[in-house]
């Protein structure tokens, strides 16, 4: 472990302040101020967006308008540019998010029947052809449902082979779909929340927004907008599974518009991962693109590295993901330390806690009354103890006599267990999440491990002596090699220790 620890050069605690520098965080899912979209500055905004009608658009002219957008090398801070990006995205995601869902079964109107029969014979008649010349003499159909049909059997004839954000529609498809759509069963259209949303995460804010409005599909007005700029962009998820999903649902969103986007999940290899990065758009988790990145700074000058360019992260679940992941570190461990006094001192403190907080845990059960269950007292205690010690016997015991109390303890906990100075957390060492199953140590459980091991949760005294070492310019080269030598020496044990 020496060996990668002294490689390793403090780079976790020197990692945040220096991705901090490199990046433009614009972070979502926690509240910072409140802007109406009826305010004057977000009307103007919404006014300059839909000022651009892009509906008479085809596919193609909609990516080649990209094209030369980013063809001019924008910074992104030209209003005109950022309404006129919006637009195109807006337009993109009615079409991919929307009309596209016509050729989805499941998602067709009943309206639509006629049309696939149609299809199916424009199909067969127009075999080894590139186009399908639809007439109005032989089929009765007006110019809009000709249109429609040509569509549809464009996409049903290219989709053998191609990608569906491949193929490029005529603005008339889309069109005459709407019309015919009348109970608008293929309508999506962006809301004004999730604009302004965009719009306020371009420009580096925290955005609210509650499940259901439509946090996926508003950081992708600005992730596309960055891309065009020239940025590489990291869409920052809770988990896996939402940075697949998110990723997958707006695709073909990016791609009609000429962008790439990618994932990187757990279980992929360097090589998916190299060519994720290698995206215009990609979706990960902070763990992923926090090892990431500590891996590609342990590798040889002459390795490829899997990661690219750091410009913006865009984080969904900011609370998550600043707050609550912060406090946990993410260190890349190497050979096992051959000296084990360090690891048998740490686990004493550890059994010694765990003993404490039981015989707290074991305290509160005894103060248990069934005939008070319903009391005030009784539930913030059957709270405490649902923090304490979640397997505990009594209180097992108790939920199984009186379900209710359970749900009530949840809510308690959920309220109040976060607030400084809770009397639910109060004389606890640690806390269990019920919910996630996970521990976490109160201000008071750390105090008790540092008296018992030392300091063991800060090296930054050990960052600041390395810094001031590495800037001294009144000793010589030897003398420096040695002193900061001692100093990661120390600042490894420091890790295994934390």
């Amino acid at each position: 472990m020496t060996s990668i620890a002294n490689r390793l050069d403090g780079l976790y605690q020197r990692m945040l302040p220096r991705m901090a520098h490199r990046l433009r965080c614009a972070v979502a899912g926690t509240e910072r101020g409140t802007v109406e979209p009826g305010s004057p500055g977000m009307a103007a905004f919404l006014g300059r967006v839909t000022a651009h009608d892009f509906a008479s658009f085809s596919d193609l002219e909609l990516r080649e308008r990209i094209a030369r957008l980013k063809a001019l090398s924008p910074t992104g801070n030209d209003s005109g540019l950022v309404s006129e990006v919006f637009a195109i995205v807006n337009e993109a995601v009615k079409r991919r998010l929307g009309a596209w869902r016509v050729f989805e079964s499941d998602e067709a109107p009943e309206g639509l029947a006629k049309y696939r029969k149609l299809t199916d014979a424009a199909l067969e008649s127009q075999a080894g052809k590139d186009d399908f010349a639809i007439h109005e003499s032989a089929t009765g159909l007006n110019t809009k449902e000709r249109a429609l049909v040509k569509g549809m059997a464009s996409v049903a004839k290219k989709g053998r082979v191609d990608c569906w954000s491949d193929i490029l529609l005529e603005a008339d498809f889309y069109r005459a779909l709407s019309d015919i759509d009348v109970e608008g069963l293929l309508r999506f259209v962006p809301t004004d929340e999730q604009l302004i949303g965009g719009y306020l995460l371009y420009h580096g804010n925290v955005v609210e927004m509650d499940s259901g409005e439509g946090k996926t599909v508003a950081a992708a007005f600005p992730a596309a907008l960055h891309a065009i700029c020239g940025s590489a962009v990291h869409i920052m998820t809770s988990n896996d599974y939402l940075a697949v999903r998110d990723a997958e649902l707006l695709a073909p969103v990016y791609e009609s518009l000429g962008l790439t986007v990618g994932f990187v999940a757990a279980y992929m290899s360097e090589d998916e991962r190299r060519h994720a990065y290698g995206q215009h758009i990609v979706y990960g988790t902070l763990r992923e693109f926090g090892f990431d990145y500590l891996r590609d700074n342990l590798r040889l000058p002459s390795d490829e590295k899997v990661q690219g360019p750091l410009d913006v992260v865009i984080v969904d679940e900011a609370d998550h993901a600043l707050i609550d992941q912060a406090g946990t570190p993410l260190i890349i461990s190497g050979e096992p330390a051959g000296n084990t006094r360090g690891l048998k001192k740490a686990l004493a403190a550890i059994e010694s806690l765990v003993d404490r907080q039981r015989d707290e845990a074991r305290e509160l059960a005894a103060d248990l009354r069934a005939d008070l269950i319903d009391s005030k007292d009784s539930q913030l205690l059957l709270a405490r103890l649902l923090l304490a010690e979640p397997e505990n016997e009594r209180l097992g015991e108790t939920f199984a006599a009186y379900p209710k109390a359970y749900g009530r303890a949840l809510t308690l906990i959920d309220d109040e267990a976060h607030e400084p100075d809770s009397k639910l957390t109060a004389g606890l060492l640690y806390i269990v999440d019920p919910r996630a199953e996970s521990v976490s140590l109160t201000e008071e459980g750390h105090q008790y491990l540092e008296d018992k091991l030392g300091p063991v949760f800060d090296t930054s005294h050990l960052e600041s002596e390395l810094a001031a070492v590495e800037s001294r310019g009144d000793i010589g080269a030897k003398e420096r090699k040695r002193l900061i030598a001692g100093l990661r020496r120390r600042t490894s044990r420091q890790y295994g220790r934390m």
